[in-house]
Parts: C-alpha cells; sequence; structure tokens
C-alpha cells in the first residue's frame, strides 16, 4: 500500500535529519497503512459474508470513520511539530511518535471490533459490497441520463 511506503519514506528522512515533523507524519501514514489494511480484513464481502476477525455489522463502518477522523488529525498534530528544532538527544522520544500512531490505530481497530457494543451505531443497515452487476447498472443509468440531458440541451441551444 501506498501509504506504508510513504511512511517508510518519511521515516528516513527523519533518520537522516532528526526532525519531529518528519517522524509524526510517519507515524500518521503509518497510522493510515494499518487501519486501511484492518479495514480489508473486517470489510464483509472480501474475505468472507460477514468479514474476518469477529467483525459486526458496523465495525467497517467505525474503522472508516477513525480512518477518514485520524489521519487529518495526526498530519495536522504533525504540522504543529514544525517549530520544534531537531535534537539527537531527543531520538527516543521522537521514535514515539510513529510508534504511538500505529499503537493508537491497534487501538481503535480494537475497539472497532471487540468493543463495538459500545459504540453507536453509524448506518441503518449492514455494510454490504457492491456488487459488479449493480455498478455497472448505476453507471449505465447515468450515462443514459447524461446522454437525455445533451439530447434536450442540443434541442434547445442548437435550435435557435
Amino acid at each position: 500500500m501506498t501509504e506504508g511506503l510513504t511512511a517508510l519514506l518519511l521515516w528516513t528522512q527523519y533518520a537522516v535529519s532528526g526532525r519531529l515533523l518528519f517522524a509524526a507524519l510517519s507515524g500518521a501514514y503509518a497510522f493510515t497503512s494499518v487501519i486501511a489494511a484492518f479495514q480489508l480484513l473486517v470489510f464483509p464481502g472480501v474475505f468472507s459474508p460477514t468479514g474476518l476477525l469477529g467483525a459486526g455489522p458496523q465495525t467497517a463502518v467505525w474503522i472508516w470513520a477513525f480512518w477518514h477522523g485520524g489521519f487529518p488529525a495526526l498530519v495536522t498534530a504533525s504540522l504543529l511539530t514544525r517549530a520544534v528544532p531537531s535534537s539527537l538527544t531527543d531520538r527516543t522520544k521522537r521514535r514515539l511518535a510513529a510508534v504511538g500512531a500505529v499503537t493508537l490505530a491497534l487501538g481503535l481497530c480494537a475497539l472497532a471490533t471487540a468493543g463495538q457494543t459500545y459504540l453507536p451505531r453509524l448506518s441503518r443497515g449492514p455494510v454490504r459490497m457492491l456488487s459488479y452487476r449493480t455498478a455497472r447498472q448505476g453507471l449505465l443509468s447515468k450515462r443514459s441520463a447524461s446522454q437525455r440531458s445533451g439530447s434536450t440541451y442540443r434541442r434547445l441551444v442548437c435550435a435557435r
């Protein structure tokens, strides 16, 4: 996944420069990589009809919410560290930024699966994959609607 590669590149940049910004950004991308992989595992219909790892009907929805809320929050937090000067003595503390983000991702995934009874419902029905046939029918109906509106446009504008 591209997020994992980006996290690795940012981590190597941190190793060279020692700046907290790169360690924190690496953690944000590592967070996204872990949580996206977990989303794939628990999403219903990908590997099993109900999802793996004891996923419930709301697990995939909650992981999506954590993913799309957590990444911008972590990037914003890492940008606040731009003014922190680099210091070689604080390298262990700076590594905690990346490790902490991955730990946060694992904790949120555990909450979405094992603690799903403590979280409110975010969707009415169960999450399910869109079948190829349904997607194709939707695209064809949109295309035919756009063709109809295009013919109306030609009829109205070109008739002048």
